[in-house]
């Protein structure tokens, strides 16, 4: 082995060059290889670390005529409890955003810094075992079951709770305040830390608040409201049509004629690759983007392997000599195969160790610089699976590129190998093969065509996405307003004299305010005495709606006194309206003043401007408040003027602080806009990179099978040029050939480009047309690279001398 080791590295350091491309283009696959591997095994293993194919989250898809038009992630809050009294073979747990956004603020005192939590949740105590939560501290039987009790994430806690966690204090049982941003203003005890949750999961988690929390309202039964995540452990498969029909049946009560709406079970490795998905709390990525990167893995590696190979057998025949001599010595032939093999192996183990550095760099730079693109990390890698991967790439490679160069030299004689490489090239062995090699170069320029034409239509695709981007379209987006305390009758003038001076600039079309969210209530609290009452009733529960003028707009007919709250928005920020439950509690504390009712509360006193009838004979006392004082919502339409350079969130975000200027902690709702778009653009650029890649080792090998091929017509081009013909003659010849060949690659990559390019597009609404123009391009830049790649081989053969041609003929 030692003497093969040194005889490995004589080779290196003589015949440098080659070896290195060799070892280059080997390098080159077996890294390109390990990235996509470790990219795709991170996007399709989402959600599966738990191994546990039996939890499902339930969506809602809405269908018309049994076309399916939208996908939701919410349910409605009841759909859950529902399902656990009638199936026993389920479990569900419910997660419900703690604000719009999802996000929250939350401080350890009064007048301190705020956290911004950005993914938080209302949850029951079962969500520990339905997503296979583990707490690192804090018991999962029962720390979400009393009220106001809150579970943070492990970095949450080191972050909020720097000391203690610092120093080992105890952190269960300290204090959280919400923060200022909206209306609920609680305090909460902590009761469990999670611990560290996967990256590839849909599902993000920085804190869960009990559902059984003063700061949620859990409505009825028959609750039409859809905003909540409902998530299903389910012991059988054959319960799944069971329980969509059960579901769907629940929800299809008050539906509009002509639209149905169905619950559909999701298993939880399913999520991530389903897009389209509406108020998804994670991104999605489509199934066919993995696929063609995969592809191009394979094929990556495939080219690897196969210019190694080849670069292989060249360089050996380039050695027939020194076989010979060593064939006549006496060398054994198992001796000779050993040699080769012992030489491939080392050339192997040199490119995987390369292979394996390059690829651990590119992970810590990608870690390092947020690329966007998710990767393994070095601490998530399995080690050992990894190592068997890597040393069976190896030993393939190893026996491939040595097994054939072996069985070849041994087949020929002493005397046919003395006469060298040019005297090889003339034998009957190397011209039975010369066809094969003829494939080999159709079929690399097959793959130059198909990844040429691969990176042209995917930057086409993307060019025109950007300009569709860049093009002015009006659009509507909802926005929310936390709320000010001290609006009042001005702030609501300022309010319209804003939204009139937006109207006019024509740069807003359209704005609705209220505080109804897609025309239900969403902020409803129960309260403990919002009002200062007698003590007999001062820590009444009552029910706070905050709603506007469209709830009744209609009902006129359900006030039993007074009316509904006036269509200006805000301008009733002092009033309030209560139902019969309430005026029975109520009325004992009301002061009549100029025949109004007025009452006291803690934000000063409030005229009642209505009575309504009870929704049912056992409805609790309600209350109900308008204007900008308690959370708003906002319907905008936005005009994008498609400014060159400026993206759709870009120009969002810059309207988001021009409301905030005059609506403070103002936000817009679709935060996640373009989330899933830039997710899909990383792997765009991902798959342009990795093709560029394949690209050059595609022209290693097409260069190396340049040279062998021009070999075997040395003869040919010696008489040519004895009978009168010119080099420049004899190298249009040989290039014509060549192009004889590419002709044949490309006419049977098109149909292959063709096809998977209508498949891939079908994914996408803004997509460009299938034209001619996206082959043609790139057949005449391989016609470029091609010729850039072959033409030293052929202006060689096309100009050397005749007697070194016929020479080399012999």
């Amino acid at each position: 082995m030692k003497d093969i080791f040194l005889a490995t590295v004589r080779r290196i350091l003589r015949k440098g060059s080659t070896v290195y491309i060799e070892i280059a283009g080997l390098t080159l696959g077996i890294t390109a290889y390990l990235f996509i591997f470790n990219y795709v095994f991170f996007e399709l293993n989402y959600d599966h670390l738990n191994d546990d194919r039996s939890i499902y989250r339930l969506e809602t898809h809405s269908f018309e005529e049994e076309t399916l038009k939208l996908k939701d992630a919410f349910t409605s809050s009841s759909l859950g409890p529902i399902l656990d009294s009638s199936f026993t073979q389920i479990t569900t747990s419910r997660l419900i955003p703690y604000s719009e956004s999802g996000q929250g603020f939350f401080k350890k005192q009064k007048g301190e810094f705020n956290f911004l939590l950005d993914h938080v949740y209302f949850s029951d105590s079962s969500v520990f075992n339905v997503l296979g939560l583990n707490l690192v501290r804090g018991c999962s039987k029962s720390s979400l079951t009393n009220p106001n009790s809150i579970v943070l994430s492990t970095p949450m806690a080191r972050e909020i709770f720097k000391d203690e966690w610092k120093n080992g204090l105890p952190i269960l049982g300290k204090v959280l305040r919400s923060g200022e941003r909206g209306l609920i203003q609680d305090t909460f005890v902590v009761t469990g830390i999670l611990g560290e949750v996967p990256r590839n999961t849909h599902l993000s988690i920085d804190a869960l608040v009990s559902i059984n929390s003063s700061g949620l309202n859990i409505h009825s039964r028959t609750d039409p409201v859809y905003t909540t995540y409902t998530y299903a452990q389910i012991e059988s498969e054959h319960l799944l049509a069971k329980i969509e029909t059960t579901a769907s049946k629940l929800i299809s009560r008050g539906q509009k004629v002509g639209l149905k709406k169905r619950i559909t079970p999701i298993a939880i490795g399913d999520i991530h690759n389903n897009s389209g998905v509406s108020n998804d709390p994670g991104n999605s990525i489509n199934r066919s983007l993995l696929f063609f990167l995969s592809a191009v893995g394979v094929i990556v590696l495939i080219l690897a392997y196969t210019n190694y190979v080849i670069s292989t057998i060249l360089s050996s025949i380039n050695r027939a000599k020194e076989i010979a001599m060593r064939r006549l010595l006496g060398i054994k032939p198992s001796q000779l195969v050993r040699m080769f093999v012992g030489e491939a192996l080392i050339l192997s183990v040199l490119s995987g160790c390369l292979a394996i550095f390059l690829f651990y760099f590119g992970v810590q730079l990608n870690s390092n610089y947020k690329t966007g693109i998710q990767y393994l990390t070095i601490g998530e890698i399995d080690f050992i699976t990894s190592t068997v991967f890597l040393i069976l790439i190896l030993l393939l490679t190893t026996l491939v590129s040595s097994l054939y160069p072996s069985y070849y030299f041994l087949s020929l004689s002493p005397s046919s190998l003395l006469k060298g490489r040019d005297g090889l090239v003339q034998t009957r062995e190397f011209k039975q093969g010369n066809q094969v090699l003829k494939f080999l170069l159709i079929g690399q320029i097959c793959t130059s065509m198909i990844f040429l034409s691969a990176v042209f239509i995917v930057y086409k695709q993307l060019d025109h996405m950007e300009k569709s981007d860049r093009a002015s379209f009006e659009f509507n987006i909802k926005g929310v307003f936390p709320g000010n305390a001290g609006a009042d009758e001005a702030f609501s003038h300022r309010s319209l004299q804003f939204f009139d001076d937006l109207l006019a600039s024509r740069s807003v079309s359209s704005i609705s305010v209220g505080n109804m969210y897609n025309g239900e209530i969403k902020t409803s609290l129960s309260i403990d005495s919002l009002f200062l009452l007698s003590d007999s009733i001062a820590n009444f529960q009552i029910q706070l709606s905050i709603i506007d003028n469209s709830y009744w707009k209609d009902s006129s007919d359900v006030f039993l006194y007074g009316k509904n709250f006036r269509s200006l928005f805000g301008f009733d920020h002092d009033k309030v309206i209560v139902n019969e439950s309430a005026w029975q509690f109520l009325k004992k504390g009301l002061t009549d003043s100029e025949n109004q009712y007025r009452i006291k509360s803690r934000a000063g006193y409030l005229t009642l401007t209505g009575i309504v009838k009870n929704q049912k004979p056992d409805a609790p006392p309600k209350v109900y408040l308008s204007g900008y004082r308690y959370p708003t919502y906002f319907e905008i339409g936005l005009e994008y003027p498609g400014r060159a350079g400026e993206k759709l969130a870009d120009f969002i975000q810059k309207w988001e602080y021009s409301f905030s200027r005059n609506f403070p902690y103002f936000y817009f709702l679709d935060k996640g806009l373009e989330k899933t778009r830039d997710l899909e653009e990383n792997v765009f650029r991902l798959f342009l990179f990795f093709s560029g890649v394949a690209l050059i080792i595609t022209n290693l090998g097409m260069f190396g099978l340049a040279g062998f091929i021009t070999q075997k017509r040395t003869k040919e081009i010696a008489i040519r040029k004895i009978l009168g013909a010119s080099g420049k003659k004899i190298f249009i010849v040989l290039l014509l050939d060549f192009f004889k060949l590419i002709m044949i690659g490309c006419l049977l990559a098109i149909p292959v480009v063709i096809f998977f390019t209508r498949l891939w597009l079908e994914n996408y609404p803004q997509r460009i047309e299938v034209v001619p123009s996206l082959v043609v391009y790139p057949f005449m830049m391989l016609v470029l690279i091609s010729t850039i790649v072959i033409f030293e081989k052929c202006w060689k053969t096309s100009n050397q001398r005749d007697l070194n041609s016929l020479a080399s003929a012999d």
